[in-house]
């Protein structure tokens, strides 16, 4: 959204993003595919319910390419940046190919801006082993 704040080439989404309602309903759909970051406790707490026990954790920094994690974006591109154009999950309707170039160009300049032209960068992991007493 910063980009499109700045770059006149998105003049015409700056009303969109300003749309707290229209945004919030693309927002309420990107939740329900990327949940965000939790505290370990949050992960903790449905373990312990049914009894599981905690027995180990790592936390393990993996070297990801920028080039793939933005392959994986354009897959997600509706979930992304659907507010570009409309998702059809809230809209109703499909989103225009022009709609779709628009979001996937706006996930490139935001890794280039994020990465800074880097070609990886460390994407960092946690596991849980866990148990039940029995």
């Amino acid at each position: 959204m910063e980009i499109v704040r700045i770059e006149l080439a998105y003049d015409d989404l700056k009303p969109v993003i300003e749309n707290d309602e229209y945004m919030e309903s693309h927002r309420h759909l990107r939740r329900k595919s990327f949940l965000p970051v939790r505290p370990r406790d949050a992960c903790l707490e449905p373990l312990a319910a049914p009894g599981f026990q905690l027995i180990d954790q790592t936390c393990r920094s993996i070297v990801a390419r920028v080039d793939e994690w933005n392959d994986f974006l354009f897959v997600f591109h509706e979930c992304v940046r659907g507010w570009v154009g409309g998702a059809e999950k809230v809209m109703g309707r499909p989103a225009s190919a022009e709609a779709i170039e628009r979001r996937q160009a706006l996930i490139r300049a935001a890794m280039n801006r994020l990465f800074d032209g880097a070609e990886t960068f460390d994407a960092n992991w946690t596991y849980l082993w866990a148990r039940r007493p029995d």
